[in-house]
Formats: C-alpha cells, sequence, structure tokens
C-alpha cells in the first residue's frame, strides 16, 4: 500500500525539491524517487512518476534562469538567453527525447532490486561528482 505523506509534508518536499534541483541543476526526479520508494511506491512507478514530475520543473528553471540570466548579463549571445544556452539545450533534448523510451523500457524489464542498486549507484555518483568539482 502506498503511504503518501500529508498533504502539507508533499508540498514541503515539492518546494525543497525544486528549490534544490533548479539551484544545483540535476532533475527533480533525484529526490522525487526516493520519496516515492519510501512512500510504498515500486521503483518503477516511482521512476516514471518522477519522469512526469520532471517536466513542469524543468520548464519553471528554464523560464526562470532565462529571466533572471537577463537582469545579470543582458547581452547576449545568438545561442543564449540569460543564463540558457540554446546549443547546449537542443543537443541534450534532442537526445534526451530519443533515448528516454529505450530507457522506460529497459526500466520496466529490470527486477525491483536491480534498478534500486542502479539508482543508488547513480546518486553516489552525482554526489561523488559534486564533492569533486
Amino acid at each position: 500500500s502506498v503511504r503518501l505523506l500529508l498533504k502539507p509534508v508533499i508540498l514541503l518536499y515539492g518546494a525543497i525539491t525544486g528549490v534544490i534541483s533548479a539551484m544545483v541543476g540535476i532533475g527533480g526526479g533525484t529526490f522525487i524517487v526516493p520519496y516515492l520508494v519510501m512512500s510504498g511506491l515500486s521503483i518503477q512507478k516511482a521512476v516514471g512518476t518522477a519522469a512526469a514530475c520532471g517536466f513542469p520543473i524543468a520548464v519553471s528553471g528554464i523560464i526562470t534562469y532565462m529571466i533572471i540570466g537577463q537582469a545579470h548579463q543582458p547581452v547576449t549571445t545568438s545561442w543564449q538567453t540569460g543564463f540558457v544556452n540554446w546549443q547546449a539545450f537542443i543537443g541534450i533534448v534532442s537526445t534526451s527525447i530519443w533515448m528516454a523510451p529505450v530507457g522506460a523500457k529497459i526500466a520496466t524489464k529490470l527486477s525491483a532490486t536491480l534498478l534500486s542498486r542502479l539508482f543508488s549507484v547513480l546518486l553516489l555518483f552525482i554526489g561523488v561528482m559534486f564533492i569533486m568539482r
């Protein structure tokens, strides 16, 4: 059974997830998946739900970085608006859109244990990368 927390806790967790995701530039899923798994969702459902949450979080972050960046860097190149570099955006999004269905298919075929371990390794890798910066 799913034991989602009370509405105020969910709202607080969502707010913290949005702030941290935008500050460090990582997908909200990094924080959403562990919360959903601890709430009783299977790892596959948690990953799918987090993927759905990622789009609105990203759009909000993009718009904010464009607006705030324009205030801090009014002169932009033809490939940049505020703090958003459109060349990087196009390259990453075009490849990610193509590969996301592949990842979703693989995730549904993996056991919950293996998927949880792979996700844990990813989080560990991200943590080490941030410490090494």
